[in-house]
């Protein structure tokens, strides 16, 4: 297993996408990630999709997660209130990995879980990036524990948000 972590705090998005997907790569020595997530301050609002789609196209990471954050750790240093986009890659040769959009809906039964990823049966850890305006996080983790109680889930959510509909999350392009 390989990591690598790549942090920039230029104001152009597509500079510090550019610039963080090619620490990674050379990190990396050219291997593929298997998995990559990156964070983003509010400060790249405005280009957000167009980081995303850089990104995804120059680190080719087989599957590819990342949110708006209130704060962007790269290294030592915690960046708030000024641009920062951070960028995390790992090559697992022997890992599975299954990404995905989860959603919840309202029934007259409860809550209906639509878009979950393929769950090995034995212990398995998911990644989960929520968004709190628009996601019950709560119930989802309760439906995990009861569905899955061998699945570990770790993550956290998606902030830098003054109000709902304002958070992003991205999976893949």
């Amino acid at each position: 297993m390989t990591f690598a972590g790549a942090t920039s705090t230029k104001s152009d998005s597509l500079k510090a996408a550019a610039e963080v997907v090619e620490a990674i790569r050379r990190r990396l020595g050219g291997s593929r990630p298997d998995l990559a997530f990156f964070f983003v301050t509010r400060h790249h609002a405005p280009q957000l999709e167009e980081a995303a789609e850089s990104i995804a196209k120059g680190l080719n990471a087989r599957h590819l997660l990342g949110c708006t954050a209130e704060t962007v750790i790269g290294g030592s240093v915690e960046h708030e209130d000024e641009p920062a986009l951070g960028l995390w890659a790992a090559v697992l040769p022997r890992a599975i990995v299954h990404s995905g959009h989860v959603s919840l809906e309202q029934t007259a039964d409860g809550y209906a879980l639509l878009g979950i990823p393929e769950i090995p049966a034995g212990p398995a850890t998911m990644i989960l990036l929520g968004e709190p305006y628009s996601f019950p996080t709560d119930v989802f983790i309760e439906r995990m524990a009861e569905d899955y109680p061998r699945l570990q889930v770790l993550g956290g959510m998606a902030s830098g948000a003054r109000g709902p509909a304002e958070n992003r999350i991205f999976l893949g392009r």
